[in-house]
């Protein structure tokens, strides 16, 4: 019968007479399938990517990496925080590159920086730094931004990680040996315990597209690379472990059509405290840690920094008058009379 679900399923059913005889009337899988997680967050940014496929291979539009940053920076300032995110930890940041998506986003007071790699931090340090046009318009800041850059694994629990309420690991469990990714669970939810944890990851399935992949990874420093059931496994015990969490699954990086049965180049889990809140604060007296810099960007707090602004307010009309006008170029560079 047509009704009756395969053997391996036990579907909830109601008992029913008919002509006089019992008969079971299951209920459609989709009405109570579990893998079908509800989604507190749609990705909207998603929907303008796009991705082609020619005899180069696969280009994504906008590149892939651009793609995850939208869409952790849509996770983080979406409505239903309410604006209550202001500290965030970008664990595995690498050369830095997420931390120009989010800078803008209001509210955020401070965002922490963290890797292993001691030589990338050192070498990209530079990118953190307030530019001329984070003081031009300090007027639009409002609230006190500090970042600041360490050095340290995310195996290992510092005080000063407490307190945050969103954790981002883009790209990161992958280049993870296991016993650190074993004690990243325990880091991060039971220690930090923020409101909100976003992690992406290679969808392993999606290789079979790239043209000549001979290595048995996308990157030679990747550990391991899961498919989406794998991942899924790995967040649910997550999940089963902390059940003041739920999770979220989405997808980053959709192949050409006709794809879709692979799923995405690379997958998303969003957790997040069904209370919505971030834990107290509870010190260990650890700071492993090393802060390699600590910077404050600047804002308006008041009229205190009224006559500051001001300046670079003229001084940024100037520059742009000045440059429109040819009798201040020289060469490849501008000199502009202050008088």
């Amino acid at each position: 019968m047509n009704n009756i679900p395969p053997n391996e399923f036990v579907y909830p059913f109601s008992v029913h007479l008919k002509k006089g005889k019992e008969e079971k009337r299951y209920l459609r899988e989709e009405l109570f399938n579990t893998s079908q997680e509800d989604k507190i967050i749609e990705i909207i940014s998603q929907q303008s990517c796009a991705c082609t496929r020619d005899e180069n291979g696969i280009k994504f539009w906008p590149p892939l990496y651009m793609q995850r940053y939208m869409a952790v920076q849509e996770v983080i300032e979406h409505p239903i925080w309410s604006g209550t995110i202001k500290k965030v930890v970008d664990f595995g940041c690498s050369e830095m590159g997420l931390f120009k998506c989010i800078k803008p986003i209001p509210g955020l007071n401070n965002i922490m920086l963290v890797d292993v790699d001691f030589d990338t931090l050192d070498i990209n340090q530079f990118k953190v730094l307030p530019t001329n046009n984070d003081h031009i318009s300090m007027h639009e800041r409002k609230e006190p931004l500090t970042v600041d850059i360490y050095n340290g694994s995310i195996a290992d629990q510092d005080d000063r990680m407490l307190g945050v309420d969103a954790v981002i690991c883009i790209e990161l469990i992958e280049h993870l040996y296991l016993d650190v990714l074993d004690s990243l669970p325990n880091n991060v939810f039971e220690f930090i315990k923020p409101k909100l944890a976003v992690f992406t990851t290679p969808n392993v399935e999606f290789n079979i597209l790239f043209p000549n992949f001979t290595t048995q990874f996308r990157h030679d420093d990747h550990k391991f690379e899961w498919t989406r059931k794998q991942f899924k496994e790995w967040a649910k015990k997550i999940i089963t472990r902390y059940p003041e969490y739920a999770v979220q699954f989405d997808s980053i990086g959709a192949g050409p059509s006709g794809t879709e049965n692979i799923g995405c180049c690379s997958q998303m889990a969003i957790f997040y405290r069904k209370d919505m809140t971030t834990s107290p604060v509870k010190l260990i007296d650890s700071t492993p840690y090393k802060l390699l810099r600590r910077v404050d960007y600047p804002y308006e707090l008041d009229d205190e920094n009224h006559s500051e602004r001001s300046m670079y307010e003229k001084l940024g009309k100037l520059v742009s008058k000045a440059s429109c006008n040819k009798k201040y170029v020289l060469g490849h560079n501008m000199e502009i009379p202050l008088n």
